[in-house]
């Protein structure tokens, strides 16, 4: 694709309108060669690039980008954690299931919502597991979203509607 090498380069913009619109349109696109790019903005200082970057990583659904997503999910924002786990769960990897098994301790529900969605996506017995324990859940949408994985699992349904 040669509209590919322009948005890339669009990544090093002084803008910062420009380097968001590329990273968004990155993730579009799908190609698998733009995750090293992408992937150096897991660690942006800006919260909304290192968010945005893990959309589009998910976006592309390559098993190349699982090792940067699981070093993104230590990230100190809750956002950026939540952004990844649900990235991991569009790429589908079961190479991210004890790391995200780890994050259903996460003291943010929003991060536990959005691991639970992803461990749905990924399925499992493992994945099955976990979410019977996170339907027990403190919160009550993680424990809606967990009951809800459980269901999509049962049904052999690997797709929910994009996040």
């Amino acid at each position: 694709m040669r509209a590919i090498g322009p948005i890339v380069s669009a990544l090093g913009s002084a803008t910062k309108e420009v380097r968001w619109n590329a990273i968004i349109a990155l993730g579009k696109l799908g190609d698998p060669s733009v995750i090293g790019p992408l992937a150096e903005f897991l660690v942006d200082k800006d919260e909304s690039f290192r968010g945005n970057a893990a959309k589009a990583l998910g976006e592309i659904r390559d098993p190349s980008a699982v090792p940067y997503l699981l070093g993104a999910l230590k990230d100190r924002e809750p956002s950026v954690r939540g952004f990844v786990a649900e990235a991991l769960g569009m790429i589908g990897d079961h190479a991210a299931l004890d790391p995200l098994f780890q994050l259903l301790g996460d003291g943010d529900p929003e991060v536990r919502k959005a691991v639970v969605t992803a461990l749905g996506r990924i399925g499992g017995h493992p994945a099955e597991e976990a979410l019977r324990r996170a339907a027990n859940d403190q919160d009550e949408e993680v424990r809606y979203s967990a009951e809800r994985a459980l269901d999509v699992i049962a049904r052999g349904k690997r797709d929910y509607p994009s996040p």
